[in-house]
């Protein structure tokens, strides 16, 4: 990783991995950033070529858990990214190590979710199933917006695609944010 600079937490590198998540996953952060809803506590690793150009980000975030009835402070993995034509030269891992040394000098557990676990096996993570709860779903009092669903603790909205450069749907989804609350005080993401 010689022709590669590492460069972290800088404000700056942002709009540059929006880029390159919307790039590679065609997942658009844009609006999610222009409603504030960022979170603030999320902290780029990204490598850069010899041009100043990002080529692999990979980011944490603070991640309040309630296990077993304690809540954990842990440490969030998201948006491990890589540009195509630098896949399978070993950069995603190097990356990862850099961003593990960090967490390990954090003291804190690293959750990381993924639908590929084989990637992330040799670098320490272990998979564990996730608890699907089955069965007929309580029918909550429905109040329809358009085409889509969102349940909230307030709500339910009928089933389609969420659009965030539609105000109607924006709205909801900060509505949803805001409203949300833990659904289990066993084991589940607290809100912050």
């Amino acid at each position: 990783m010689d022709e590669l600079t590492l460069v972290r937490g800088r404000a700056r590198d942002r709009a540059a991995v929006d880029r390159l998540v919307l790039d590679v996953f065609g997942v658009d952060v844009g609006p999610i950033a222009a409603q504030g809803l960022s979170d603030p506590t999320h902290q780029s690793f990204c490598f850069l070529d010899n041009r100043g150009e990002l080529v692999a980000n990979a980011a944490v975030f603070a991640l309040t858990l309630m296990v077993g009835g304690v809540t954990v402070n842990a440490i969030g993995i998201q948006s491990v990214v890589t540009r195509p034509a630098w896949r399978r030269r070993g950069v995603a891992r190097a990356l990862l190590r850099h961003v593990l040394e960090w967490c390990d000098g954090q003291g804190r557990p690293v959750l990381l979710m993924t639908d590929i676990p084989a990637f992330y096996a040799p670098l320490g993570f272990v998979s564990h199933r996730q608890t699907a709860f089955r069965g007929p779903a309580p029918r909550p009092a429905c109040a329809v917006h358009g085409a889509r669903t969102v349940q909230s603790a307030r709500s339910v909205h009928s089933a389609g695609r969420f659009d965030l450069t539609r105000p109607d749907d924006l709205a909801l989804v900060v509505a949803v944010l805001r409203d949300r609350v833990a659904v289990s005080a066993h084991c589940a993401v607290l809100c912050g």
